[in-house]
């Protein structure tokens, strides 16, 4: 996670996902099984994204 200082993280219901949130206003989608990054998103274009949660579906972060 070069550049991605995680600052909050989020496990989704089906255990194979998780999501990371970091003080660039990033957040990143993870693929727990393979470790391999899934998708990049920029969230917050003025910073910090603290919190996650996913919704109890895992349709919703």
């Amino acid at each position: 996670m070069e550049s991605h200082y995680v600052e909050g993280m989020a496990l989704a219901p089906d255990g194979r996902t998780f999501a990371t949130s970091s003080w660039n206003g990033t957040l990143i989608f993870w693929d727990a099984v393979a470790r391999k990054q899934l998708e990049e998103i920029l969230a917050n274009p003025q910073g910090y994204v603290n919190t996650l949660a996913f919704s109890p579906d895992g349709e919703t972060l």
